[in-house]
């Protein structure tokens, strides 16, 4: 921890951050979709509240397999500079397993509000901790996104 006001100043001067989680600490590794409530990966800031994530099963993780009455808790959402913040991102507000294998995977429905996104944005990220909520290392990804 820098007790340097002036250090912390000189790191900020060469780009280093000293608050939230390195992304080392949740290093590529899920992936997933986006849906809107139009269906489509265009979210409308004006009339859409909530985005639907389905994360798929992947070489690195497979999130049936993280079942538990908690696991969805561990997931964020948002731009990368909100959930690269510790704890920040929105959380999801329910959760289910696809019902078919053709839609395999863990759908997550988050609410817009605390993602951080803006209308010009294009893409999102997801996160995962491993451990309990708050966790300092996961997993994570990135997928594309329009918003208007």
């Amino acid at each position: 921890m820098l007790r340097s006001t002036g250090a912390a100043v000189g790191l900020a001067a060469l780009g280093v951050t000293t608050v939230g989680t390195a992304a080392a600490h949740f290093p590529e590794g899920l992936e997933f979709t986006v849906r809107t409530p139009g269906g489509d990966d265009t979210l409308r800031l004006d009339s859409e509240t909530h985005l639907a994530v389905t994360v798929r099963p992947s070489e690195e993780f497979d999130p049936l397999a993280k079942q538990g009455r908690r696991i969805a808790e561990r997931y964020r959402l948002g731009v990368s500079d909100v959930v690269a913040v510790d704890g920040a991102g929105a959380r999801p507000v329910t959760s289910f397993v696809g019902a078919d294998h053709a839609d395999s995977g863990l759908t997550l429905v988050f609410p817009v509000e605390g993602t951080g996104l803006e209308a010009g944005d294009t893409e999102v990220e997801l996160r995962w901790e491993r451990g309990e909520v708050g966790a300092h290392h996961g997993l994570s990804g990135t997928a594309s996104l329009t918003v208007e």
